[in-house]
């Protein structure tokens, strides 16, 4: 028997009141009167927003699945789990079917929920938390302890290496790390700029325009390489 996946809330071809209302709140997005809540490419991506999108069109037969997931926070002995909602249309491809909701958007659209769709997500929620995810931070926290008790601390392993960030094993050098500083200073030098603090100015919506030209250019880019090359091949054809 296969095992349940413990973060799903909601699964592609279900008809149920809860995926309903997940629709509907998830479409109130736009609504909102805080920027950070609205949907932005800077929070869900080119593809989330054409899912989103999608959804809008008819919330009441768009067939979703929501799963949950964390973006944690840790500062000294406090820990913020941050929630997280995945929303899937139609199929599981990442990314062309997936909106990854903003911790404070998924936070939104669950208030949003009536009562008892409220506390059917929290009770999920606590059941993924204790049965999945509690077990495998304690896991993760124990190979830590191995490592400075009987490892190599220095060891060049992006998978075995879990004191230092260092890469080796693989040919990739994945930027873990380095991808969350540099969103963090782009974010404080676009989204929260003079232009922000003025008020004149949605600082998302300038991240978005960013993101968009760059998307754009490279696709120019990719497009002019492709004429290039099939210019060259008729050109030895001749």
């Amino acid at each position: 028997m296969a095992q349940k996946d413990l973060k799903i809330l909601v699964q592609l071809g279900e008809s149920s009141p809860l995926r309903t209302a997940l629709n509907h709140a998830v479409v109130s997005l736009s609504a909102s009167s805080q920027t950070v809540i609205r949907p932005h490419v800077c929070l869900n991506g080119i593809e989330g927003i054409e899912v989103l999108r999608k959804i809008s069109a008819d919330p009441e037969v768009a067939n979703t699945r929501f799963d949950i997931g964390l973006f944690p926070i840790i500062a000294g002995k406090d820990i913020w789990l941050n929630t997280q909602l995945f929303v899937f249309l139609n199929n599981l491809r990442m990314p062309v079917d997936l909106v990854a909701l903003s911790p404070r958007q998924s936070s939104f659209v669950v208030r949003s929920l009536p009562e008892e769709f409220q506390i059917t997500i929290i009770e999920k929620l606590k059941t993924w938390f204790f049965e999945e995810v509690y077990p495998n931070i304690k896991e993760g926290m124990e190979t830590i302890s191995a490592q400075f008790s009987g490892g190599d601390p220095l060891i060049e392993s992006d998978h075995q290496n879990r004191v230092f960030d260092t890469h080796g094993g693989r040919r990739l050098d994945v930027p873990y790390t380095e991808s969350r500083i540099a969103g963090l200073n782009l974010f404080h030098a676009v989204v929260r700029s003079k232009i922000f603090y003025e008020r004149q100015v949605d600082g998302y919506q300038e991240a978005d325009y960013l993101i968009e030209a760059v998307r754009s250019g490279q696709k120019k880019s990719i497009e002019d390489f492709l004429k290039s090359m099939f210019g060259l091949r008729n050109l030895l054809e001749e």
